[in-house]
């Protein structure tokens, strides 16, 4: 170990009182202010925490979603109101998509609300033919709301409607309808 480093260990035969109890940090130090480790601001070493597991909801560790690579365009979106993951959005693509956490869904919402399922909680679906939205649910145990109303069977919705999935409130924000669809003027 060099002169400039430091690490901090835990003695497992100590025992520390929960009320004065840290958390174990290993900090490096180091003498090269270009280092990539090193704070821009400060020229002082960041402080890496050792042992922590991912946690949903940080943007650094969420893997990126190419929401651009599908040959279905987006129809439209879900954007969370209230609940895990407030702020974020998923698109909806032309056809049938099915909703849950995880990465194989058309419309994932895996912003850390471990009530919706992973896969096929609900489907949400744009027919081009008729310029419409339609809600239902997947099967789960777990209901789908639609403005507070059991979904049962498949039920129209449109832009503004709440649709309640787990713990998690989303307003649907449709681009394709009335006005537009992607199927004008081709042939």
């Amino acid at each position: 170990m060099a002169d400039n480093d430091t690490t901090f260990r835990y003695d497992s035969t100590r025992k520390l009182d929960t009320d004065t109890a840290q958390k174990t940090r290993l900090v490096r130090r180091s003498g090269n202010p270009e280092d990539a480790d090193t704070d821009a601001y400060r020229g002082q070493p960041k402080t890496r925490m050792a042992g922590r597991p991912n946690r949903p909801g940080n943007a650094e560790e969420q893997p990126s979603v190419d929401h651009g690579s599908s040959d279905r365009p987006v129809v439209g979106w879900l954007v969370v109101v209230s609940g895990p993951g407030r702020g974020k959005f998923t698109p909806v693509l032309d056809g049938l998509n099915s909703v849950g956490r995880g990465d194989d869904q058309s419309a994932q919402l895996d912003f850390g609300d471990d009530s919706i399922s992973r896969s096929e909680h609900a489907y949400i679906s744009y027919d081009h033919m008729d310029r419409s939205f339609k809600v239902q649910m997947g099967g789960k145990a777990n209901l789908v709301r639609l403005n507070k109303t059991p979904v049962l069977q498949p039920v129209d919705i449109k832009t503004g409607d709440r649709i309640s999935i787990g713990r998690t409130e989303l307003a649907f924000v449709s681009f394709c309808g009335e006005h537009f669809d992607w199927q004008e003027g081709q042939t």
